[in-house]
């Protein structure tokens, strides 16, 4: 009786060569995505306009009946009318005001 011989879909071969490439191609993307990643960006920053900023905090500000502006972006008020803030809005945002826009 004759010997059977077993038939492969793919060489060793072919196995080899698509081993390689599939190696060459994952090298070859982490070595695009790396260098993407590296490159930097051409924008320039710009400082922000802090004139809105600056405008809210005053508006705030003249809305809690302020004492006194510190900076343009502090203010102090006095204990007892930091408690009545407390008590009328609560402990989540008890220094906030609703401030109208345009």
């Amino acid at each position: 009786m004759a010997e059977k011989t077993r038939q492969y879909v793919f060489s060793e071969g072919q196995i080899r060569t698509m081993f390689i490439g599939t190696t060459i191609l994952s090298l070859s993307f982490l070595v695009v995505l790396l260098l993407l990643l590296s490159i930097r960006p051409q924008g320039h920053l710009t400082p922000p306009d802090r004139t809105i900023f600056v405008q809210t905090i005053s508006e705030a500000a003249h809305t809690l009946e302020v004492a006194e502006v510190l900076d343009e972006d502090l203010a102090r008020i006095s204990i007892e009318r930091a408690m009545e803030l407390v008590v009328e809005r609560g402990v989540e945002a008890p220094f906030t005001a609703a401030i109208p826009r345009p």
